[in-house]
């Protein structure tokens, strides 16, 4: 894993020398930025670990990671200290990368990622805590290419609304490339990381970071679209093969993901059979993939032999067409969201029992009702709906729309006492596609809407907008033909030390000022 900067005073020497990755993880989200009254010192407070005649030697260097635009960088002292290293990149001095060790020790060892593409850094190492009492060492390096099917994206932010987080995390398939990435792009659109997905071009896929270095993956039609954990400095390190022994013959798609308690869950296709005549209907597994045990699975199946869910448009081959699902462990009981786009439908099922609790949509259970109380027509419900939000009792839709032929954002607050369910607001700049699509929650109340396409056709427009004014905060274009059905936007801190897009790195580059000086 990474290794970043640490807030934190001198720690004492430890005799030996730590793994390599011996770090903290990523400083929390930067949440707020405030302006101390002019009376106040922000002067930064200097370090209270003096200068050691001991840590008199330092060596300090790099070679390539995984990726092209990643370097293991590499430092010995010739006593025990904290180290950090600071990297500039010569194209733009702004993109200021700075690795700090926890642990005091003579060697020590750094993944560096999100650099530039091919672009010259230099870099300085010094000791931290206790102090050289020589200068820092230096050294430097070149970052290589991206992959040539990856391109940079164009990004237009509102001067005024800005843009909330820094990184775009997201499917894409390349037109007439030969399988599909994860890209992930800065607030000028270029290359920060990327991986390939070992799939045929299929846009059925679902990308998350997890937290902690790790992207979860999964969908695509595919066996080999079952759920993997991609560490972005490692690569692949598992893969639900292991855990769900029939995969050669499971076709998943759509959706793979990491709950928050670290099990994964799957969607798949099922085959189900009325009256001699077999459709397409639906699978969902969730296990751990620690102990490869799996909680258990529900089905299509389960909810016909049920009666729960009507098989009238069976003949049509997918009658429901589930796209997207989610568990969310509510009083310790798994609770599973899922939507059915073929039948305009989003239901509530406890996996365990095998029971729908509640069906939201045309004609079922809840009565639709405007802010003021007003009942709403069956039209405000989604007709086919794509890359949904369970938040609370909350439902954010992104809804195709297929009976009002434009496609929108929309937020429905449930009241499952009296089943009813408000309108609070909906969201469209009047664009239309019958499917794919995404919507996720930001943490400041604004909303990212992935206006998907299939590739070669349209241009894929990622839109940040505030649900409050129907402002649009910043847009994330592909380039045309490119395109993608899942994005999630990230915090500067998340995943990488950079100062350019992560304000307590910047304070903490202020604040070793001293230690980089000649």
């Amino acid at each position: 894993m990474s290794m970043v900067v640490v807030l934190a005073a001198c720690v004492a020497p430890e005799t030996g020398a730590p793994p390599p990755g011996t770090g903290r993880p990523p400083p929390p989200p930067v949440t707020a930025t405030t302006t101390p009254p002019d009376d106040v010192d922000t002067t930064p407070v200097p370090y209270d670990c003096e200068p050691d005649d001991a840590v008199n030697e330092l060596t300090a260097g790099s070679v390539k990671g995984r990726l092209n635009n990643q370097q293991v960088v590499t430092v010995t002292t010739s006593a025990a200290a904290t180290v950090a290293v600071k990297c500039t990149a010569v194209g733009d001095p702004t993109d200021v990368h700075l690795l700090e060790s926890e642990l005091a020790a003579t060697t020590h060892t750094f993944d560096l990622g999100g650099l530039l593409v091919e672009e010259h850094y230099d870099c300085l190492a010094a000791a931290v805590c206790p102090e050289s009492t020589k200068p820092p060492g230096a050294f430097a390096f070149d970052t290589l290419e991206a992959p040539g099917e990856l391109a940079p994206v164009q990004v237009d932010i509102d001067p005024v609304l800005g843009m909330t987080g820094a990184y775009t995390l997201f499917n894409l398939e390349v037109c007439g490339g030969s399988w599909d990435w994860i890209h992930l792009v800065d607030p000028h659109g270029r290359t920060r990381w990327w991986h390939p997905v070992p799939v045929e071009p299929n846009m059925g896929l679902e990308v998350r970071h997890q937290g902690d270095g790790i992207i979860v993956w999964g969908g695509g039609y595919t066996p080999l679209g079952r759920p993997r954990q991609v560490d972005i400095f490692l690569g692949e390190v598992y893969d639900s093969a292991t855990s769900l022994p029939d995969y050669a013959t499971t076709t998943f798609h759509h959706d793979g993901k990491q709950i928050a308690d670290g099990r994964i869950l799957t969607l798949e296709t099922d085959t189900n059979v009325i009256d001699g005549t077999s459709f397409e209907g639906f699978a969902v597994r969730l296990h751990d993939p620690t102990t490869g045990v799996i909680s258990w699975r529900y089905a299509s199946s389960d909810a016909l032999e049920a009666k729960e869910l009507p098989p009238d448009a069976y003949q049509y081959g997918d009658p429901w067409h589930a796209n997207w699902v989610d568990v969310i462990v509510e009083n310790g009981v798994d609770k599973l969201y899922m939507s059915l786009c073929g039948a305009y439908k989003i239901i509530k099922v406890d996996p365990v029992l095998k029971t729908i609790e509640w069906t939201f949509g045309m004609g079922e259970d809840f009565t639709l009702l405007d802010t003021a109380g007003n009942p709403l027509p069956d039209g405000e419900f989604p007709s086919c709906q794509h890359g949904i939000e369970a938040i609370g009792d909350h439902l954010l839709v992104y809804d195709n729309g297929w009976l009002r032929g434009e496609s929108r954002v929309a937020e429905y607050a449930l009241d499952t006492v009296n089943m009813t369910a408000t309108l609070l607001w909906t969201w469209t700049d009047g664009w239309y596609r019958c499917c794919l699509g995404d919507v996720d929650q930001l943490a400041n109340g604004r909303v990212l809407v992935n206006q998907a396409s299939f590739g070669c056709t349209y241009s894929t427009e990622i839109h940040e907008i505030d649900p409050v004014t129907g402002a649009v905060a910043s847009t994330v274009t592909l380039r045309p033909g490119d395109a993608s059905y899942r994005s999630e936007r990230l915090d500067g801190c998340e995943l990488f030390a950079n100062a350019a897009y992560c304000q307590e790195i910047a304070d903490r580059v202020v604040e070793l000022a001293s230690v980089f000086e000649p």
